[in-house]
């Protein structure tokens, strides 16, 4: 269905939904089990680099963008954004 990573400070490594379960909660529900084992263990913000796409998921649930970036792997540019949720 899903899963999603985070370290012991807090970074988001990665979140994902089988497209098949999207807009069905499950993402939320992951994002929300981050939120209580951050607090749990005295993690006192989560960050992520959102993709484009990923960018009004975090907004709606309390991230803010601290910056615009620009990353390059081998020759291809893209954009993400460094968001925080304290």
């Amino acid at each position: 269905m899903g899963f999603i990573d985070v370290d012991d400070a807090g970074y988001i490594d990665m979140l994902f939904v089988d497209p098949a379960y999207g807009r069905m909660g499950v993402a939320t529900s992951l994002l929300t089990r981050v939120g209580r084992f951050a607090a749990a263990h005295g993690i006192g913000r989560l960050t992520v680099h959102a993709s484009i796409t990923a960018r009004p998921f975090f907004t709606r649930r309390g991230f803010r963008t601290i910056e615009t970036r620009h990353p390059t792997i081998g020759t291809v540019s893209f954009v993400n954004y460094l968001m925080i949720c304290s």
